[in-house]
């Protein structure tokens, strides 16, 4: 539709089930946009989108762990982001069908002190719905960061271009 893909304009409580967003590719909408807070406490979260100060991550106030990711420039719809833990555990893989520059996740399988990577591109052997796989295997892309859970909302990079507003 071009707007915002999840808009709320009070409180939203995610406890359970498959989340998938397919944000916008361009300003001024975001994949999620709430007023109140967004609170997440099981389930699986991925929301794909711009890279503004607009984007939103779920609040400090969940109890399951988030990360949101800024990229540095813009990735072609259909590439995949995949984050494996250090073991090589798949966490996400996840291919936008629009241009992204942000994907925002939660998951149970994120654990606090746990160390993980995310890359870009490669492919996937497995199952695609709605552009969320599983069941098979990610042939490696390019490392684009490692990072390490230290509080309920992590954020990989910064924003890169929007208007303000937003906390």
């Amino acid at each position: 539709s071009g707007g915002d893909a999840i808009d709320c304009n009070g409180n939203l409580y995610i406890k359970g089930g498959i989340v998938i967003v397919h944000g916008p590719a361009s300003q001024p909408e975001v994949g999620m946009d709430y007023n109140g807070v967004c609170n997440v406490s099981g389930g699986m979260l991925v929301i794909s989108g711009i890279n503004s100060n607009m984007t939103q991550a779920p609040s400090t106030s969940s109890t399951q762990y988030a990360v949101l990711i800024r990229f540095t420039s813009t990735l072609a719809a259909n590439t995949i982001v995949h984050v494996e833990d250090s073991d090589g555990n798949e966490i996400l893989t996840f291919a936008p069908v629009r241009s992204y520059q942000s994907v925002i996740f939660s998951s149970p399988l994120l654990k606090s002190g746990s160390t993980y990577n995310i890359y870009t591109g490669g492919s996937y052997s497995g199952a695609s719905v709605n552009g969320l796989y599983s069941g098979g295997i990610y042939s490696a892309g390019t490392l684009y960061k490692s990072f390490t859970i230290s509080g309920i909302i992590t954020t990989i990079g910064s924003a890169t271009n929007g208007p303000g507003g937003r906390p």
